[in-house]
């Protein structure tokens, strides 16, 4: 392959001179990203995570709240020493919310009242709150819904009426692995840098959309009309809300198992975010009034904080929002928190 594709259209749009007049306006971003390091970035995204939003979001407060969320984690005990170098220096795409999650809980563990440090080895942070000391561990469910949302945001680049489509609950064709990755990316873009392609799919769509333009394992890529006359009906099936929430939750605990053995007592705070399919299955079990993780096993993990947080916020921790469930321990300092 000469170039891939989607190198080519992330080359297209990413705007240089955006991103360095960002890193110069935001301090705690620039002292986190040079430009240097940002720029240098191999396969399956060629770019880094927080160079794409610098170089292409219009709006700004993603990065004045980002921005503060570092100065509050730079400002904890140990944060030199807690490897966060990781998350920072990495291009993959799925690190950003990681890291991301990481900032948020600990700016809301530090709005509660407690006292939040980082940590060297083991769970993320150790937090004390009346007197007690306990420990959380951070995860970001994410799979392959990371390399979704990067396809999303470049199809938008193209043209603002392309669409990803998939049904909810089941197995999808999305890879993971970085090398199928770039080949699946650069498959699905290749299409897109024949502008006569897209010309001529977009006259189609005027005529009835959706367009699908590319089909695969439960995954699809389509062009929306402009006119809602010409809209023609598909189907959608979908799978089963309990057993993905059940899969999910399990397979988050199931991750953490190895940080959290000799930490105790400690909690898992897991952020749902990326998966669409968690949050909507989740609002349908609150609406039958049918919570799920009943039965779950909790392993190593004292207690869970579930919730899907968005890019922008911090999470409350008594807002109702969350699923808060602990194993056994009746007197976990995290209690306290909830009240």
């Amino acid at each position: 392959m000469k170039q891939p594709a989607h190198k080519q259209l992330v080359d297209k749009f990413l705007d240089w001179e955006k991103v360095e007049n960002r890193l110069n306006t935001y301090a705690h971003i620039r002292d986190s990203f040079t430009l240097k390091q940002l720029k240098k970035c191999p396969p399956p995204y060629y770019c880094h995570y927080i160079a794409w939003r610098l170089g292409t979001y219009i709006n700004e407060n993603i990065f004045e709240f980002f921005n503060d969320l570092l100065e509050h984690a730079m400002s904890l005990r140990n944060w030199k020493d807690s490897k966060k170098e990781s998350l920072l220096n990495t291009c993959e795409y799925a690190e950003f919310f990681s890291l991301l999650w990481e900032l948020q809980m600990a700016k809301a563990l530090s709005n509660s009242g407690a006292k939040v440090e980082w940590t060297e080895k083991g769970p993320d942070l150790k937090v004390t709150y009346n007197n007690k000391e306990f420990y959380v561990e951070y995860f970001c469910y994410r799979k392959s819904f990371a390399v979704e949302l990067f396809i999303g945001e470049l199809l938008r680049k193209i043209d603002g009426n392309l669409r990803i489509e998939r049904s909810e609950y089941v197995k999808h064709g999305i890879p993971n692995e970085k090398d199928e990755v770039e080949c699946f990316l650069h498959t699905i873009f290749k299409p897109f840098l024949n502008e006569e392609f897209l010309r001529e799919m977009k006259e189609e769509a005027e005529r009835a959309y959706p367009v699908i333009l590319y089909r695969g394992l439960n995954f699809s890529i389509y062009l929306e009309g402009n006119n809602p006359d010409n809209y023609v009906a598909s189907t959608n099936a979908q799978g089963n809300p309990e057993a993905y929430l059940d899969v999910a939750v399990r397979e988050a605990i199931k991750a953490k198992q190895s940080q959290l053995e000799e930490y105790h007592p400690n909690i898992l705070a897991v952020n749902y975010l990326l998966s669409p399919d968690f949050q909507t299955g989740l609002n349908r079990q609150r609406d039958l009034k049918k919570l799920p993780i009943t039965t779950v096993e909790f392993g190593k993990a004292d207690g869970i904080f579930l919730t899907a947080c968005g890019i922008d916020e911090i999470p409350v921790i008594n807002n109702g929002r969350a699923i808060v469930k602990f194993s056994s321990d009746k007197n976990h300092p995290f209690r306290a928190l909830l009240k």
